[in-house]
């Protein structure tokens, strides 16, 4: 005699609780589109925190990076997913931030221990000269980093320490290394990379540099 038998339930059929448990998964999962704003979000946040903390208007951070003035607001208003490179790392320099990445780190916390302004302190203190100089003509130090305070004071003139025009001097050739630097930056991303590295190899060559003792 044939027996009635209630159907089985899902959980009894083989592979539905796997297949159920991956489509729960996959539900929970963000969407690509998510995922996408998320890294938009978390650039944004982090650059607007940069921001607060170097004291910078976008004019200045644009003036001072080489980042053109669309680039950055769209940064500050939308964030981005992958910034171009050098862009990146002209950014961060002004920032502060040793790792340009950071920008990009959901898990970054930027704050004013960790992310230093562009206007860093010196580290030691400074001769009255160039604090003379620093409180004249302060422009000339809005964008120095600290490494950039401790390349002033090692400098010497002839005698001693660096003259009120000699502080001025070299306070201009540092601001002129860094503004060279940012455009060979944004050139090694360019199409004129090989033209650049062939004119460096070629002028390399006529460049003795002294051995490090």
């Amino acid at each position: 005699m044939a027996h009635e038998h209630d159907p089985p339930s899902p959980s009894e059929i083989p592979g539905v609780t796997l297949g159920s448990q991956w489509a729960d998964e996959q539900a929970r999962r963000p969407s690509p589109a998510q995922q996408k704003q998320a890294r938009r979000d978390t650039f944004r946040r982090n650059f607007l925190a940069a921001m607060e903390n170097s004291g910078l208007t976008i004019d200045a951070l644009s003036e001072q990076s080489g980042v053109d003035m669309p680039t950055l607001r769209r940064w500050e208003t939308k964030g981005v997913i992958q910034p171009k490179h050098s862009h990146l790392r002209s950014v961060a320099r002004v920032f502060g931030l040793a790792d340009p990445w950071m920008l990009l780190d959901p898990d970054a916390e930027i704050s004013p221990e960790n992310a230093p302004s562009s206007r860093n302190s010196p580290t030691r203190s400074l001769h009255p000269t160039i604090e003379e100089v620093r409180d004249d003509r302060p422009e000339l130090f809005d964008a120095f980093t600290t490494e950039e305070w401790s390349e002033l004071t090692s400098h010497r003139g002839v005698g001693g320490a660096l003259s009120y025009e000699g502080v001025i001097h070299q306070a201009e050739r540092i601001n002129r290394k860094r503004e060279i630097r940012r455009k060979f930056e944004t050139l090694l991303e360019s199409e004129h990379f090989r033209t650049l590295a062939d004119m460096i190899d070629l002028m390399h060559r006529d460049v003795q540099l002294p051995r490090p003792k």
